[in-house]
């Protein structure tokens, strides 16, 4: 009986370190990454976006939609946040593709191609927003067709101006439906991240300045005609996002 025991004790152990291990490793992996060609700029990707290389995203094999993790070059130890909103690569010698700006990030422009370790931040398939989809009414861009420049923004979040939210600056005209307003700014990320997650797919922070504070307001699609952006709001708020329409800057 003592011995049977032992035996189901060291039997339960060793399965829980597999089942431990086999985690770890569906969290990170490491191999080969390399970035998108500007060819690819302004082209969809496998979630519907529109690509652009000035945007902290990447491409894996199975990764859920959204999800962040952080890629750490290996041989400089530097890393990046990104978001995956495409599949890829298409190649079994590499596990991820990154945007130009996220391969900036970790100082791989020059060789094109290094090994990092990739780990899972945030999964998009525990957020508690199930994603809907609301295609049949996606917001026709004026602005976000025509390539954002490639560079990096020294100051992020300034008033005055448009953002991404991986604070890349956008220039979105006519009107959108603003669903939020916060005064810190991580609050008003959150929001963003709600909205992706129930598949909004242009989704915006406007950063003002009230009474001498930011004011950082979350708004959703670019209409060229009010009458769009009103019927917008009231399928943001089927969604459960109440809000207003507002013109862009």
């Amino acid at each position: 009986m003592q011995k049977a025991c032992i035996c189901f004790i060291l039997w339960f152990f060793c399965g829980w370190q597999v089942l431990s291990a086999q985690t770890q490793l569906q969290l990170a992996e490491q191999g080969k990454a390399s970035y998108y060609a500007n060819k690819f700029e302004g082209r969809l990707t496998a979630n519907g976006e529109t690509f652009t290389n000035s945007d902290l995203t990447a491409a894996h094999p199975s990764l859920a939609f959204n999800t962040l993790v952080k890629v750490t070059n290996t041989t400089n130890g530097k890393s990046v946040v990104v978001r995956i909103n495409d599949r890829g690569p298409h190649t079994k010698a590499r596990i991820l593709d990154m945007s130009a700006a996220a391969a900036r990030e970790l100082d791989m422009i020059r060789a094109g191609i290094a090994t990092v370790q990739v780990e899972v931040l945030e999964d998009a398939q525990h957020r508690s927003r199930e994603p809907y989809s609301i295609a049949s009414i996606a917001p026709r861009t004026l602005s976000n067709t025509a390539p954002t420049p490639d560079k990096k923004i020294n100051i992020p979040f300034s008033y005055g101006h448009t953002y991404s939210l991986w604070g890349t600056e956008r220039f979105p005209k006519g009107f959108g439906v603003q669903v939020a307003s916060f005064a810190d700014l991580q609050n008003a990320k959150d929001v963003c991240k709600e909205l992706l997650a129930a598949s909004v797919q242009e989704v915006y922070i406007q950063v003002d300045l009230t009474k001498g504070e930011k004011i950082h307001r979350v708004v959703a699609g670019a209409f060229p005609k009010e009458t769009e952006a009103q019927l917008y709001a009231h399928r943001l708020d089927e969604l459960g996002f109440d809000g207003f329409v507002k013109k862009h800057y």
